[in-house]
């Protein structure tokens, strides 16, 4: 009899025991779900999570995320494509975007993140970094399940645009693994990038004809500036205004004599007090690119006709 008491007291702590151990695991594994940062990948083939009214829908390609992915050509007055979110809770989260680049596609996609205080827009070179994440920036997200992430296609130039996945992580993130930030895409110079000035010359001339438009830039109408900001989208971002891209740090200011095809022209048409007022592009053959009020349009012609109003020359990229 005691020794059956002591069997069954033997089994009972055993029973204790493994009941005890089990209810610590699932804490912990309850533990380790919970601090696990909220991370959401919508894809634009996501049903209910993904609308793009008027995009074209294309098959997988080198570098997209799952089995297709949108394209528009970019129009005016037309509707964005939209990936829907859900926020767990208001807070600091990190977007990214993915896409496959082609040379066909636009160097200066627009996309919307939706924040707590407006829509915040980052430009984006769709031409590079195909295959990766690319950080859009950090921002504070309201919680809820909305249409958080647009890319814009009301943009006037030819290159389509791309929608194919996005991806929000909880908190301000480095990123995945083989991920990318906009600083890393804008921060291409000459030193590292690859590009040359030759090619962002080359770039400038698709929009020959594009007419004059002051503070304007689509496809329908430019300034010098918005000229000079697409030329050289695809290595650099410049700001759209002809005296900060003078000013700003990138690059080096060189001699009259040493001007080669690719290089930035600066100068002072109107003798103003803000002193830079106008830039262009240096094109082979002594010749300047820019988008001119003299021409009523975007044109290309000796650079003997504007020296007079000559402030400087700048090398943002290594000449070709």
């Amino acid at each position: 009899m005691r020794r059956r008491l002591i069997v069954c007291l033997a089994v009972f702590l055993a029973a204790g025991v493994a009941s005890l151990v089990s209810l610590i695991v699932a804490s912990e594994a309850r533990s380790q779900a919970t601090s696990e940062p909220y991370s959401e990948v919508v894809d634009n083939a996501a049903e209910g999570r993904f609308e793009a009214p008027g995009w074209e829908t294309r098959e997988a390609t080198t570098g997209s995320y799952g089995e297709d992915y949108s394209v528009a050509v970019p129009a005016e007055e037309t509707q964005p494509a939209r990936f829907k979110v859900n926020v767990p809770e208001t807070g600091e989260y990190t977007v990214y975007a993915r896409w496959p680049a082609s040379d066909t596609h636009n160097v200066s996609t627009r996309f919307g993140v939706t924040t707590t205080s407006g829509v915040e827009w980052t430009e984006v070179d769709q031409q590079s970094n195909g295959g990766k994440w690319v950080k859009l920036g950090t921002y504070t997200l309201e919680a809820g399940d909305r249409w958080a992430v647009q890319v814009s296609r009301a943009d006037y130039f030819r290159e389509l645009v791309v929608a194919d996945a996005i991806k929000v992580v909880e908190g301000a993130q480095e990123g995945p693994e083989g991920s990318l930030s906009i600083a890393s895409t804008d921060e291409m110079t000459a030193a590292g990038s690859g590009g040359t000035g030759r090619k962002a010359y080359r770039r400038g001339r698709d929009f020959l004809g594009v007419k004059y438009r002051f503070e304007q830039c689509s496809g329908r109408g430019m300034d010098c500036s918005c000229l000079t900001k697409r030329a050289f989208a695809k290595w650099k971002k410049l700001p759209d205004d002809p005296r900060k891209q003078w000013t700003m740090r990138a690059g080096r200011k060189i001699a009259k004599s040493k001007i080669k095809a690719g290089d930035l022209l600066f100068f002072d048409e109107v003798r103003s007090v803000r002193g830079v007022d106008h830039v262009g592009i240096a094109a082979p053959g002594r010749d300047i690119l820019h988008a001119s009020t003299w021409c009523g349009k975007v044109c290309e012609r000796p650079r003997k006709f504007v020296m007079d109003d000559f402030v400087g020359a700048k090398r943002i990229l290594k000449p070709g």
